[in-house]
């Protein structure tokens, strides 16, 4: 039960870290000192979202393949997809850093 309890911790610890990054980022990355509240706005967004339709998601991808053991791939695919969407833009060279 104690390796339970660091597991947890740890979780929460790196979750934790996720939001501060992301808003770190947001300011760091913004078009511009303008649009901050609005980049910042857009983050919390697409997290929310993320949020309330990612488990979903994986449950349908669970229920689809007959059992938990395979949440792993729902999780992949949309790791893989963010992964991509970064990719796209750092291409497309969108993200410029604010001035």
């Amino acid at each position: 039960i104690l390796l339970q309890f660091f597991a947890v911790l740890l979780f929460s610890a790196i979750g934790g870290l996720i939001p501060a990054t992301l808003f770190f980022l947001a300011v760091t990355f913004s078009p511009g000192s303008q649009t901050i509240a609005s980049t910042v706005g857009w983050i919390q967004q697409c997290s929310s979202l993320g949020q309330f339709l990612g488990p979903p998601a994986v449950a349908w991808v669970v229920n689809l393949l007959g059992g938990w053991q395979w949440s792993w791939v729902g999780t992949m695919v949309f790791a893989l997809l963010g992964l991509v969407m970064v990719w796209q833009l750092k291409l497309s060279n969108v993200v410029h850093r604010a001035q």
